[in-house]
């Protein structure tokens, strides 16, 4: 049967139970951090990357002759069949072909 005394004595956790859990949450802190940080980095290369690419396409489909020029700090270059887009200040390129 259930003895009511016993869980009336039960005043809360102790101290090292309290411990124990801040030592579990600092660790699983500890392993997530790095990660979502390499997550962080991750994403903002690909929205450049993706960035980069609708302007690439908009200048495309914009420009039906072959033209030269800078664009929000971009170098933009569309040809015939080819056309380039290169960041000035990371100097990452991405170049269309059909």
């Amino acid at each position: 049967m259930l003895d009511l005394k016993k869980l009336k004595n039960n005043d809360g956790f102790s101290l090292i139970e309290l411990l124990v859990a801040i030592f579990i949450a600092s660790l699983i802190v500890g392993l997530l951090l790095p990660n979502l940080v390499n997550e962080y980095k991750y994403m903002k290369k690909a929205e450049d990357e993706i960035k980069m690419r609708t302007i690439l396409y908009e200048e495309i489909l914009a420009n039906k002759k072959d033209i030269n020029f800078v664009r929000d700090g971009y170098d933009i270059s569309i040809m015939n069949n080819r056309a380039r887009i290169r960041d000035i200040n990371s100097g990452k390129e991405i170049i269309y072909s059909k």
